[in-house]
């Protein structure tokens, strides 16, 4: 792997690794403020709940001779804006009860209650949306006489609020949260979306460098062949004349040698041809399962097994050069498949695209070498020149079509050429 591929890489996860932990850390904030939103609320509601009682107080003294009715509604009225919605006084000598508003946990208890010597009993409840507050006063010392007293003394205070406050505070905490998340999910997304465009780009200037590296072997091989078509033709013809005037012997036999090796280096000749070719696809109207069939026949007709089933009646290829992809695969599947074992060949739709498959029953792709089938000489066969499957995908890929090479579950290795509609 290249240097730049792997910096590309590191880039991309870098970035998506820091723009996680951005996110995590503004989550994390946000979370630890809500957390201290929501652990506070107990005292901002009880603060409330004393701004209240001081209130209350003030305009207790200020009265004298205790809050009536009428004042204490006057009150609860004021203080509505800021979320009081009940209050009760309950005169612990006398039993007397003064209250306003409406209770949502059930009226003030007329009873007066027993508290700790020391101090107040303060009653801290949660009654759906509101707080209820109660504050008690403290029991009477004892004494010798255990009746009760009539004499005024601090009333027992019940206040019912809504905690408007410490609402507004945890609201803010909320809308923090929410957005802290979306904001956290869209750099996380931004992230992955730049990751993934680097991922590309890296991946675009690979298929790049392979086409272009394609590029000037092609061009090498096209001036290659051209240069060895010439000499290999008078030297085969020179052979061949050689071992028609030649008597049978071993001097005949090196001759005939001699041709052979001229007609491989001629078929490896046509091959770097084909490779280099790369004029136009020309499409026209062919029955695919009479194509088929056709090359099944040069191969050999005794050993192809043709389905045509679901094959499309008329479909645009370029024929000359489709033929030229399927006598290749049908050739290679022959020469691995055992000389009693058949090739099976078939042609179907897929939805608007044509598949011709070819199957063999040999020992299938070398495991681990699949992806390099396509790789221009590359060759798991002794005499082989590695273009064969090499022009075949050049050939698909300009119809716009892929071929795929992989292992049959049965045995065998299967070739598929899926083509497109024009």
């Amino acid at each position: 792997m290249k240097l730049s591929s792997i910096g590309t890489r590191w880039a991309a996860w870098g970035l998506f690794a820091a723009t996680f932990a951005m996110g995590a850390s503004l989550v994390l904030t946000s979370w630890a403020s809500y957390r201290g939103a929501t652990s506070a609320f107990a005292a901002i509601a009880r603060s409330q709940g004393d701004a209240f009682l001081r209130g209350l107080f003030t305009l207790d003294r200020r009265d004298g001779g205790g809050l009536s009715e009428a004042d204490l509604r006057a009150f609860v009225e004021e203080q509505s804006p800021d979320g009081l919605r009940y209050a009760a006084l309950l005169d612990p000598g006398r039993g007397r009860l003064v209250e306003a508003g409406l209770a949502a946990g059930g009226p003030a208890d007329r009873r007066p209650a027993e508290a700790p010597a020391a101090g107040r009993d303060v009653e801290l409840l949660h009654i759906g949306a509101r707080i209820r507050l109660v504050v008690r006063p403290p029991a009477p010392p004892p004494g010798p006489s255990a009746a009760p007293s009539h004499h005024a003394g601090p009333p027992t205070i019940t206040l019912e609020y809504e905690p408007v406050l410490g609402e507004q505070l945890a609201a803010e905490a909320r809308r923090t949260l929410r957005w802290s998340a979306a904001v956290a999910a869209l750099l996380l997304l931004v992230a992955a979306l730049f990751a993934r465009l680097l991922l590309q780009r890296e991946a675009a200037e690979r298929r790049f460098e392979e086409r272009r590296r394609l590029a000037a072997l092609g061009e090498m091989s096209s001036v290659l062949a051209h240069e060895l078509r010439n000499p290999l033709a008078s030297l085969k013809g020179h052979a061949q004349l050689l071992v028609e005037r030649l008597p049978e012997g071993r001097e005949r036999a090196k001759a005939g040698t001699i041709v052979l090796e001229a007609q491989r280096l001629e078929a490896l000749s046509a091959d770097l041809l084909d490779f280099s070719r790369s004029g136009p696809i020309e499409r026209r109207e062919v029955e695919p399962a009479g194509l088929l069939r056709s090359v099944a026949r040069e191969v050999d007709s005794a050993r192809v097994r043709v389905c045509e089933a679901g094959a499309p009646a008329r479909f645009r290829l370029d024929e000359s050069r489709t033929r030229q992809v399927l006598t290749n695969l049908l050739t290679n599947a022959l020469e691995a498949s055992p000389p009693d074992a058949p090739v099976e060949a078939s042609v179907s739709a897929r939805g608007d695209h044509l598949v011709f498959a070819v199957r063999d029953h040999g020992d299938g792709l070398p495991p681990g070498q699949e992806h390099r089938l396509f790789e221009p000489f590359f060759t798991t066969r002794a005499k082989g020149t590695g273009l064969g499957l090499a022009v075949a995908q050049r050939i698909v890929e300009m119809h716009g079509g892929r071929l795929r090479g992989r292992n049959h579950p049965d045995g065998g290795a299967l070739f598929e050429v899926e083509l497109p509609g024009a």
